[in-house]
């Protein structure tokens, strides 16, 4: 939803099924939440990532439905494309980005350092809020 709400011409958004979470489960609260943005026109569901139209992809996530970022997902995106480790780089896993292919076809990888700017996502929020000060 962050990319349709920030202007994403087309969002393709794929889930697959885990031992936490069943893929339909995923799709409809993605659509659900898509409706709910007003962005449902410019979110599709997949349910395999090879079914995206890669050549016409800009960023990439290493998110669950997505890992592993390979070969076969990087030689296909558009090249001006970027990966974004939305965990993080202090989480990133050698096995979640082929950074080597990225690098040799001159895809940027990129993540935030959520410690270096004070990003709390992972802290009870009562831990966030004891860090708040207010007026």
């Amino acid at each position: 939803m962050i990319a349709a709400l920030a202007g994403a011409d087309e969002v393709f958004a794929v889930g697959r099924d885990t031992v936490r979470a069943a893929r339909k489960d995923a799709e409809r609260q993605t659509a659900h939440l898509a409706a709910l943005a007003g962005v449902q026109d410019r979110v599709r569901l997949l349910p395999t990532r090879l079914q995206a139209p890669l050549a016409t992809v800009d960023v990439i996530t290493d998110l669950p439905g997505l890992r592993p970022i390979d070969e076969s997902i990087i030689r296909n995106v558009c090249e001006t494309a970027a990966v974004t480790l939305m965990r993080g780089v202090v989480h990133w896993r050698a096995g979640d980005v082929d950074v080597a292919t990225c690098r040799r076809l001159s895809i940027a990888v990129a993540g935030v350092d959520e410690d270096g700017v004070d990003a709390y996502r992972y802290l009870p929020m009562e831990a966030v809020w004891g860090r708040c000060s207010w007026a």
